[in-house]
This record gives structure tokens, C-alpha cells and sequence, in this order.
């Protein structure tokens, strides 16, 4: 997921972190990791996590709708400028 530079990183990131530990697909050992992969213009942010290799392709199609739903969490994504409070 990409956020404005602007966004809150924190906010962000644990909001990722939150929809990944969620997953009954993922898996609890070793942990997901949820970091940021580059700085530009905007922000990067990654989940790594481990699966079953059969509930590879099923978590995905969970797992990247929920991601992209964290819009309404008020974290400008994808670039998207962030508006004043």
C-alpha cells in the first residue's frame, strides 16, 4: 500500500499490521511482518506473512480488498495528498 508522505506512518502501518494479524489464513509463527520498502513522493509499506501454500491465492483475495478498505481509515492511500485536520 502506498500513503502520502504526509500520512501518518504509524497510524498506517499498525492499521496494515492490524488486517494481517487478523487473517485466520496467516499464520501466528513466525510473525508477519508489516514495514516500509521505500520512501518517495510516497510511501511503501509491505506485509510479509507466512501461509499454508493452499491458502496462498484465498488470502490474497482477502487480504488485498480489507488493505485496500483502510481508506476509511482516514490514512490517505495510494498517493493520494493528505488533507489538513
Amino acid at each position: 500500500m502506498s500513503i502520502a508522505s504526509a500520512a501518518d506512518l504509524d497510524r498506517a502501518l499498525a492499521a496494515v499490521r492490524e488486517v494481517v494479524r487478523a487473517s485466520p489464513r496467516v499464520l501466528k509463527d513466525p510473525a508477519p511482518v508489516t514495514a516500509v520498502e521505500t520512501v518517495a513522493e510516497t510511501i511503501t509499506i509491505v506485509a510479509k506473512a507466512w501461509l499454508a501454500i493452499s491458502d496462498w491465492e484465498p488470502a490474497q483475495a482477502e487480504l488485498y480488498p480489507s488493505i485496500v478498505e483502510l481508506r476509511s481509515a482516514k490514512i490517505p492511500p495510494f498517493g493520494a495528498p493528505a488533507k489538513a485536520a
